[in-house]
């Protein structure tokens, strides 16, 4: 398994929000299997894209090798850590999780997650700061 947050936030919360939701991958590949798990990506998008921040959004990738195959509780359980680790102490950070086949119908291919929330903490604008948010 592979988790890596990725070295975007500075643009529009909508447009991240509908890339990852969207038919077709960055190469124009369609998409098979898209599936919110959790969140909603109206609320994300709208909220990130109100704030003041340069970073107004984090995204990032779970993904598991093919031959993984995590069953949907497993996939839960992870997230569940993953959340829990990654904003631990910020209590109002709305996170949308994404499930996606890579492959086609025939042939699934490995399962990834997506993540997508706003930066700061809604309350107290505590904030998310990763490798990719301090450059």
């Amino acid at each position: 398994m592979l988790i890596k947050f990725l070295a975007r936030g500075t643009g529009s919360a909508r447009d991240a929000a509908d890339y990852l939701l969207g038919e077709r991958d960055a190469a124009g590949k369609p998409r098979e299997g898209v599936e919110v798990l959790r969140g909603d990506p109206n609320q994300v998008a709208a909220v990130a894209d109100t704030l003041a921040f340069e970073h107004r959004y984090t995204s990032g990738v779970i993904a598991w090798a093919p031959e993984d195959e995590p069953t949907d509780a497993e996939i839960e359980a992870v997230l569940d850590a993953f959340e829990d680790t990654a904003w631990a102490g910020l209590e109002r950070i709305i996170v949308l999780n994404q499930l996606r086949q890579t492959g086609t119908e025939s042939d699934p291919g490995p399962k990834q997650t997506r993540t997508l929330s706003q930066t700061p903490e809604t309350e107290s604008d505590q904030e998310l700061s990763d490798e990719s948010t301090s450059k």
